[in-house]
């Protein structure tokens, strides 16, 4: 049985984050930052495909015009004066929505009980705001060919990505929690050497059999039609967390 996504892996605490940190400092005066623990809310773009389905776009869930959120699993420490400087912490895909642009009846999305999970690796470029990453996962599919009223059984594709990059800077569709929240990307609680994680351009993941094109989420809808469509989609985020603790206690 898949394990709730938001204690799937296990979470590297703000702590534990505190205690790298320190230990940095003490053994070589390293500036340590802390990049939050959260989730990323994305957009599917042109070029994205699965054989043999292929040409797909985002079919949105929300917030926003979100199609996929990826879950980081823990905080990350690193000096972002230091070029080169890195941390790895484990992520998951806790969901994925698109609709094939040459027959729109087929839709895929990730499998809502097994684990698509992987590890993301931050490096800074020392401009002290972000820098590049590497990231891969191992993403379980499910097809429907009747618009998402049935679906056919799930297959794995790792996909990686190499040199995609990373700002500290808040950009796009911006989720707001406290520290520690695991739905934010946004934490507004934040103190000195704590900084959140926001895709700068695209990501691309791709695998022999397979492309994933995102972007962070901007909308350019009305104020109000952007407020229904967060509320929604948290709406949705909320389901697909109750629906992986029911999975996990049955």
């Amino acid at each position: 049985m898949r394990r709730p996504f938001s204690k799937s892996i296990p979470v590297v605490n703000r702590c534990c984050a505190a205690a790298l940190a320190l230990a940095a400092f003490a053994s070589g005066n390293v500036q340590a930052e802390v990049v939050l623990l959260g989730s990323d809310y994305l957009h599917t773009e042109a070029g994205t495909f699965f054989d043999p389905i292929g040409p797909l776009t985002g079919l949105p869930i929300g917030p926003g015009i979100t199609d996929t959120i990826v879950q980081r699993h823990g905080d990350c420490a690193l000096d972002l004066l230091a070029n080169g400087s890195n941390c790895s912490v484990p992520i998951e895909i806790v969901a994925l929505s698109l609709v094939s642009t040459l027959a729109p009846n087929i839709h895929v999305r990730e499998s809502p009980t097994l684990l698509s999970a992987g590890q993301l690796t931050l490096t800074s470029n020392g401009s002290g705001s972000g820098g590049s990453f590497n990231s891969f996962f191992d993403l379980y599919i499910e097809i429907s060919v009747d618009n998402g009223t049935s679906w056919g059984p799930a297959f794995s594709k790792q996909f990686t990505s190499t040199g995609s990059n990373w700002t500290t800077t808040p950009t796009g569709m911006l989720v707001n929690g406290l520290v520690g929240d695991p739905l934010a990307n946004n934490h507004i609680n934040k103190v000195s050497g704590q900084v959140d994680f926001f895709l700068d351009g695209l990501a691309i993941h791709d695998t022999g059999g397979g492309r994933h094109v995102v972007s962070n989420v901007v909308s350019n809808v009305p104020e109000s039609d952007t407020l229904s469509m967060f509320g929604l989609g948290l709406l949705v985020l909320t389901g697909l967390v109750q629906r992986r603790r029911q999975r996990q206690s049955a």
